[in-house]
């Protein structure tokens, strides 16, 4: 294997621009892709037809790990809950998984969505990484990407998730992650705007040698789009959509990764014919040769 695919997908409960539900599109979007990012996973809404759609991508699915993270989980009956979330697939093993929440305003009557970041150590051919499949809201954007930005900065100071040493050796003996790797990619609808103060927050963060800086996946595979990805005629690198005949819209989802991955994107594209969701998926390529050992 000589490159491997990332890719980040809003599916909108799996409403496409139809206004039918539909996950079998879904999963055509995201089939041969190794590691996928989707958010607005449903589990039991009347909207999706009360059916987990967690299981029926992850039945159709076989070859690929998963990891779910529903932000929001509500008693639906004694059988069921009702979630709402990100769902990372992988065809790689993945290693470790963090679950985080992300800070939330209740906005004085408009809608607040609980958001969160699914952090997993995933065992790709070049290395293992950090893999964050995350959704942030606009109205909250702010605190969400300074609290994004802290999780990626603490990782590997937070260390593995059992770490130490303890008498008990059990706590050890079984095989698992020792250290938190330095190369990450980053995988989520952000709801940000390419060369607004909350983009240059992800893109200037002050590094350290234990957090490589974070380099936007579209500019990187795109180098002769503008640099905050709009030319002032048409929208470059746009996600969703305000004009689905003329592709003009908004670039709102995002593939940031750090400097050493940088180094090896091949390409970055919107998929921009398809019609599964509101959003269109981000797919980008990385070349996986030669090895190195992710700064573990």
């Amino acid at each position: 294997m000589n490159t491997i695919s990332v890719m980040t997908f809003n599916i909108h409960s799996a409403i496409g621009r139809d206004e039918t539900v539909n996950v079998d599109r879904i999963v055509d979007v995201i089939r041969d892709v190794d590691i996928v990012a989707l958010q607005e996973v449903d589990n039991y809404w009347e909207r999706s037809g009360n059916v987990s759609q967690v299981d029926l991508i992850t039945d159709a699915l076989p070859d690929h790990f998963h990891a779910w993270h529903p932000v929001i989980d509500l008693w639906k009956s004694p059988q069921t809950r009702r979630q709402y979330g990100n769902l990372l697939l992988s065809r790689f093993p993945i290693k470790s998984i963090k679950r985080h929440a992300l800070p939330k305003s209740a906005h004085d009557g408009r809608l607040a969505l609980q958001c969160g970041v699914l952090e997993a150590i995933v065992a790709v051919p070049f290395a293992d990484i950090r893999v964050y499949a995350t959704h942030a809201i606009s109205s909250d954007s702010a605190m969400q990407i300074e609290r994004l930005l802290d999780i990626y900065r603490t990782s590997r100071t937070e260390g593995a998730p059992i770490s130490g040493s303890h008498d008990d050796k059990t706590w050890f003996e079984e095989e698992q992650p020792t250290q938190i790797p330095t190369s990450a990619v980053l995988l989520g609808d952000l709801n940000i705007r390419p060369g607004s103060e909350d983009y240059h927050c992800l893109t200037r963060a002050a590094v350290s040698p234990e957090c490589q800086p974070l380099v936007d996946a579209w500019s990187r595979g795109n180098p002769s789009s503008s640099p905050n990805g709009f030319d002032g005629e048409s929208d470059q690198g746009a996600t969703y959509y305000v004009d689905f005949d003329k592709k003009s819209g908004e670039r709102l989802d995002y593939c940031f990764v750090s400097a050493d991955i940088a180094d090896r994107i091949q390409s970055a594209q919107v998929l921009s014919e398809l019609d599964a969701s509101d959003h269109q998926p981000l797919k980008v390529t990385i070349n996986s040769q030669p090895p190195f050992e992710g700064g573990q």
